[in-house]
């Protein structure tokens, strides 16, 4: 008889115990589901553009053209003003991470690949203001 006593006993503790615990749990869920600004979702890495675009808003003062080609491809001509940091080379991030990343940049490559990717490392780098010539140079020379 004194183990069932004692049996019961622990029995109204344990469920003393978990009422108090869901209590406590219900009173944390109505804290936490207090209606709040929902956060701005990020808006997307860079912009792909044509050339009218592209050409459009190399007037800006505060636009950087960057060209992304290799070597090779830079010999057979290249839009005035820009840099050239080859994509494929290892070190293009190293050189790249040095520019001032509240600038504008107006990235192009051989057809619009490469720049597509070197404006998404750009993005995760901290650069802001991207845009993709999607045509790339040979939109550009046509």
């Amino acid at each position: 008889m004194k183990n069932l006593t004692v049996a019961g006993t622990m029995l109204c503790l344990i469920l003393a115990l978990m009422a108090c615990n869901n209590s406590a749990e219900q009173k944390v869920q109505a804290e936490t589901n207090v209606p709040a600004v929902a956060p701005v979702p990020p808006g997307p890495p860079f912009e792909n553009i044509n050339v009218t675009s592209f050409r459009e808003k190399m007037d800006d003062d505060n636009v950087v053209i960057l060209d992304v080609r290799t070597p090779g491809e830079v010999k057979d001509g290249m839009i005035d003003g820009a840099i050239n940091i080859d994509f494929m080379d290892p070190e293009f991030m190293g050189k790249v991470s040095g520019m001032d990343k509240n600038k504008t940049y107006l990235v192009y490559c051989q057809s619009g690949g490469r720049s597509a990717r070197a404006c998404k490392m750009m993005s995760e780098s901290g650069f802001k203001n991207l845009y993709n010539m999607k045509e790339g140079y040979m939109g550009w020379t046509d």
